[in-house]
């Protein structure tokens, strides 16, 4: 079968207009042609040929192109087209209620890649066609048509004053002991001479990083450690000497990539309600007050989390959860790490998410107040989305669902 044949097939799967023959023969054919270029190609081609709006769309396409190629990124085609990207899986929803993890299991890397084309494609339709309303020849903004969160936090220094980084310049922002404190595109950093244990007067200094709801930010440690800030969450770390321990504080979810030192183990206190020690590792923690529960996820290396008396040391793939209510600590093993990391990754993933789970990362990304006028809708979500899409496409997505919802200002008022 030719690449024409298959985009065509694409164009009418994108449309809803394929047959349950013409079904089963692309997937056949899919399960074929697995690993040829010319099928991502394909996918690429009907992205493009779905749009109306001439060049605008195809950068967009384009754009959504570079989400496939890194959900493509552990088949044949991913690597030849999008090598150096980084490997992901999205899961995405379609209106009429795909659920693409099921779906992974029973076909071809080829035939999700199709499925992920059509899901991104209609929440690229929607956004295009609901996020500006025409008034005459003026375009205004649709009050619902609130931008997604972008990379933002305050830096509090030592001496309690504040610097706003998304309205910083890059280059040096203060000096802490003997280090400066550097930002260079999205990132803070500390540079200076000597390294974390060396001599810098009586007391340690301590700055605080933190997040508003609809920002995200990342952060280098002075003593090498990578740290990822989610929205409406901070860390206050030591700048000065540290000689025993590198101890933080944090609140909300936070992704940690700790560097490796045997002689210096890594503390991380979330909220005063439980800790985690570590020696150089990867882990996630979700410590947001209002979900609950405070789950810890590894990634590589060990951890070791206690609360109170409790403890529990954890395995790659573990994630420990602690109800805020008492101090027991439970144990899940082979968790979706790609699901607890989808936030570091630009994306959503909702599979399995109840209603107000959902809202409340839309409350933090979006910075909107979500509202329930009589009973929670018993909803559990599927799938997921990219997180660079503006309010409007999540709100479509709501009222393909059936979900009765009214906007008024900044916020979602959600009826039974």
């Amino acid at each position: 079968m030719s690449k024409q044949t298959i985009q065509g097939l694409i164009q009418n799967y994108l449309g809803n207009s394929l047959t349950a023959d013409e079904l089963s023969l692309l997937l056949e054919q899919l399960r074929q042609q697995e690993g040829e270029t010319f099928l991502l190609e394909a996918i690429h081609d009907s992205l493009i040929a779905g749009s109306t709006q001439g060049q605008a769309d195809k950068v967009h396409a384009d754009r959504l192109f570079e989400g496939i190629l890194r959900a493509a990124g552990e088949s044949e085609a991913g690597k030849k087209i999008g090598a150096g990207q980084e490997k992901q899986v999205s899961k995405v929803i379609r209106p009429d209620g795909w659920q693409g993890r099921r779906l992974f299991r029973a076909l071809s890397v080829a035939a999700v890649l199709l499925l992920i084309a059509a899901g991104i494609f209609f929440f690229y339709t929607a956004q295009r066609h609901t996020d500006k309303v025409a008034i005459g020849n003026k375009k205004i903004q649709d009050p619902a048509d609130i931008a997604p969160g972008h990379s933002t936090a305050i830096l509090t220094l030592s001496d309690g004053s504040q610097v706003t980084l998304d309205s910083a310049g890059n280059g040096m922002l203060a000096l802490q002991g003997n280090h400066q404190v550097v930002k260079t595109n999205g990132q803070l950093s500390y540079e200076g001479k000597g390294d974390n244990r060396s001599a810098s007067g009586p007391s340690l200094v301590y700055n605080t990083l933190s997040t508003p709801r609809g920002g995200q930010y990342q952060l280098l440690l002075p003593d090498g450690t990578k740290v990822w800030l989610n929205a409406a969450s901070s860390i206050t770390y030591p700048v000065g000497a540290m000689t025993k321990k590198m101890a933080v504080k944090i609140e909300g979810e936070v992704y940690f990539e700790v560097a490796k030192n045997k002689e210096m183990p890594f503390i991380v206190d979330i909220g005063g309600r439980s800790t985690v020690e570590v020696l150089g590792t990867h882990f996630n923690v979700n410590g947001y007050t209002n979900e609950g529960t405070i789950r810890t996820t590894l990634l590589e290396g060990s951890v070791k989390v206690t609360s109170g008396q409790n403890d529990k040391v954890l395995r790659p793939g573990q994630q420990s959860e602690q109800a805020a209510q008492d101090q027991k600590i439970t144990v899940h093993n082979d968790v979706d790490t790609g699901q607890v990391l989808a936030w570091k990754n630009g994306l959503f993933d909702f599979e399995g998410a109840s209603l107000p789970a959902v809202m409340h990362q839309l409350e933090r990304w979006y910075d909107i107040t979500v509202q329930y006028e009589g009973s929670v809708p018993a909803i559990e979500f599927r799938g997921g989305m990219d997180r660079n899409v503006n309010l409007s496409a999540i709100l479509q997505f709501l009222t393909e669902m059936k979900i009765k919802y009214t906007m008024q200002g900044r916020t979602l008022i959600i009826s039974k």
